[in-house]
């Protein structure tokens, strides 16, 4: 799993991902919260990385889930975003938004 962006990781960090999951993989582009997920929530199976997914497809997954980040950016930055989730080969996208 992709999710992209991560933000403080604390909704997701309340499932038993490890369990569920082969990996999860969150992006954000604030490194000093990525630093706090990694040293909080890091493990084998979970990891944080910083990015900015304007300019940079994430990797390819199974699944992305992008979440209440499209309502801070501006629609050619959004339509970026989102071709880069489509050039990434992931199987699905859930996007989320609420104003």
């Amino acid at each position: 799993m992709v999710d992209a962006p991560c933000g403080d990781f604390y909704w997701l960090s309340t499932l038993n991902l490890e369990s569920h999951l082969d990996s999860y993989r969150g992006f954000d582009i604030v490194p000093d919260l990525i630093e706090g997920n990694r040293q909080k929530w890091g493990s084998p199976k979970i990891s944080f990385e910083v990015a900015d997914l304007v300019k940079h497809a994430p990797p390819k997954a199974d699944f992305i889930l992008c979440r209440h980040v499209l309502i801070h950016l501006p629609f050619a930055d959004c339509h970026r975003m989102l071709r880069n989730f489509q050039a990434s080969g992931s199987e699905y996208l859930l996007v989320t938004n609420s104003p």
